[in-house]
């Protein structure tokens, strides 16, 4: 009995390859590449796929009429779909701004440099608006966004930084930005 048990575990560990080829990427064929081989290997946009949960916060600096600048803390939650080749085809997110909530859809476009830093311009549109905003200030109902990220591994998050913010109309900016979040490959539970 002893020399069965030992055979079989002999034997499944024959069928468990090894760790470091586990967790490795995979080259373009399919087969996985060794440890310095994705060492190597440069990042590029087939890295961000899929569905991402996402959560930042911040400021935006406003320019009021007379030049006086109004600081709107922002935070926000929500969701968006890479598809591998440069695109992100949809996404949601509920954004509070200085406390007037905006549900919102968005869309756009992303490009990952070698590196594994990279760029993303999203089209974000408001769906709906519960509160209203203080008197004289206006919400664009369409905003172009472009946020700077890297990727580092795939266990851990994405971190990123707001870089600007334009209405999409006149292409004027909204203010200045300050934001950092981050994003989470989403699996269910």
């Amino acid at each position: 009995m002893v020399a069965f048990l030992t055979a079989m575990a002999i034997d499944a560990r024959q069928l468990i390859p090894d760790a470091h080829l586990v967790r490795s990427a995979q080259a373009e064929d399919g087969e996985p590449l060794s440890e310095p081989a994705e060492r190597e290997r440069s990042f590029s946009e087939r890295d961000l796929r899929g569905p991402s949960g996402f959560f930042f916060q911040g400021f935006v600096d406003l320019t009021l009429p007379g030049d006086s600048t109004l600081s709107v803390p922002v935070s926000a939650v929500g969701q968006l779909v890479a598809d591998g080749m440069g695109g992100l085809p949809e996404g949601t997110r509920t954004l509070n701004f200085g406390g007037v909530i905006l549900e919102q859809e968005a869309e756009g476009s992303y490009e990952v440099h070698p590196d594994g830093t990279g760029t993303a311009t999203i089209e974000v549109t408001i769906v709906d608006q519960i509160g209203t905003p203080p008197p004289g200030l206006d919400i664009p109902s369409m905003t172009i966004e472009t946020f700077s990220f890297v990727l580092t591994n795939r266990a851990a998050g994405i971190p990123f930084i707001g870089r600007n913010i334009v209405a999409a109309d006149s292409q004027e900016p909204v203010g200045a930005v300050v934001l950092r979040g981050e994003a989470h490959s989403q699996h269910p539970f």
